[in-house]
């Protein structure tokens, strides 16, 4: 069965964090890099202690160490090598390059050096028993890059959602405003328009009020009365016609008869009763009857200028009638203006009021949308907060965490320190 030294410890440290299965909190990489920060810390008190042979340049001073991977520091140099005891020669290292404090001859040398100790799932290069160690130390980097980073990037990340938010509270305000400012414009010109329309009103009752009287009285009593001044002239007017009727008829008569005296005068003067003068005898009645039809026809004359003036005075009473209704109607045509003006003014102050409604209710939505905006920004807010006291609950947990290891780690390297000084003492 192969090993996996490196996933195993990635499952230790999960269950060390407490990371939920499903959901974890750390991507494998994160914890990888944990344990990688654990190990170079550990080998720094604990290196990984090599010997890597090297051949030496021929009369040169110069080794390159630079295959020497994970350094932290070269220990020993033995040269020639093979030596009961083992030669140890004195040696300066710049960057890359080892330099000798003699020439070199081509042949190996032994180089003692401290490195980083590794870490995969087919190898490890520490102690078995300085694995919960190693997993404390990558529980505690795992929690300080939890605190500084994941949850440092979430409170920024929920800050930004809040001012974002915020600032789109800013906007639906300034709408909010500028809608009810124009309500407010809308609310004026919704009462110049009422006061338009009380105007013509008023107007149309005093059109109205000089239809229905005037100063003399009332139109229709005046044309009532003038209506039967007009009745009783035209009875007279119809009396002085019957009678000049009559008159022209006793007239007619009086003609007829003096037609009929001046025909039998003609017939009597041929006669030989010239001596008796007949025909001047019906001439004389002719000439009687003549003047009886003739003051008929001047009392005919006479009625028929009493009706003409009756007739002429009802003319002019009609006219002062029509007079009268022309007035009212020009009162009840002004009046009807008057109103027609008034519906129109109200009208359009309905249209301004139904306009300002909906200003005012699209400001309630602006209004609507702030504070949903706000609630959200505040949401962020709270957020953020959580994740700041999570982060300092994490940070302290690191702390505690870091404190322990490093205490470990000093411990372990004192009592190495010690056990080497008890080794040379005891030599």
């Amino acid at each position: 069965m192969p090993t996996t030294y490196l996933a195993d410890m990635v499952a230790q440290l999960r269950i060390d964090l407490g990371d939920p299965v499903g959901t974890p909190a750390w991507a494998d990489v994160a914890l990888q890099r944990a344990i990688d920060r654990s190990v170079s810390a550990y080998s720094l008190h604990h290196p990984y202690q090599q010997k890597s042979t090297i051949a030496t340049v021929l009369n040169d001073y110069a080794i390159s160490i630079a295959s020497l991977t994970g350094r932290i520091s070269v220990d020993q140099l033995e040269f020639p090598v093979g030596d009961k005891p083992p030669t140890f020669k004195p040696f300066t290292i710049v960057q890359e390059t080892l330099f000798m404090r003699e020439y070199g001859d081509a042949a190996n040398c032994y180089i003692y050096w401290s490195g980083i100790h590794t870490l995969t799932d087919a190898s490890r290069t520490f102690n078995i028993k300085d694995s919960n160690l190693i997993t404390l130390g990558a529980v505690a980097y795992a929690l300080e890059q939890q605190a500084d980073t994941t949850l440092v990037a979430k409170i920024n990340a929920a800050l930004v959602l809040a001012a974002t938010a915020i600032a789109k509270v800013s906007g639906k305000v300034t709408l909010g405003e500028s809608d009810l400012t124009s309500a407010a414009g809308v609310g004026t010109d919704i009462s110049t328009q009422l006061g338009l329309s009380g105007t013509q009103l008023t107007a149309a009752l005093a059109a109205l009020a000089s239809a229905i009287s005037t100063a003399g009285g009332s139109i229709d009593a005046a044309i009532a009365a003038k209506l039967t001044d007009v009745a009783a002239r035209i009875t007279a007017a119809t009396t002085s016609l019957t009678a000049a009727t009559t008159a022209t008829s006793a007239a007619t008569v009086r003609i007829a008869a003096a037609v009929t005296d001046l025909a039998s005068g003609d017939d009597y003067i041929p006669t030989a009763n010239i001596g008796l003068d007949p025909g001047g005898k019906w001439a004389v009645y002719a000439g009687k009857e003549i003047d009886a039809a003739n003051a008929y026809n001047q009392e005919a004359a006479n009625f028929m200028q009493q009706a003409g003036q009756n007739i002429a005075e009802a003319h002019v009473e009609l006219a002062h009638i029509k007079s009268l209704d022309d007035k009212r109607k020009a009162y009840i045509a002004a009046g009807a203006q008057y109103i027609a003006a008034a519906d129109s003014y109200t009208r359009t102050a309905a249209e301004l009021n139904h306009k300002r409604t909906a200003y005012i209710q699209s400001a309630g939505i602006h209004v609507d949308t702030a504070s949903a905006h706000i609630i959200e920004g505040r949401h962020y807010q709270q957020n953020a907060a959580g994740y700041k006291e999570e982060a300092k609950l994490v940070a302290a947990q690191a702390k505690a965490k870091m404190a322990t290891f490093e205490k470990q780690l000093l411990i372990g390297s004192i009592q190495k320190q010690l056990k080497t000084t008890s080794l040379i003492l005891e030599e």
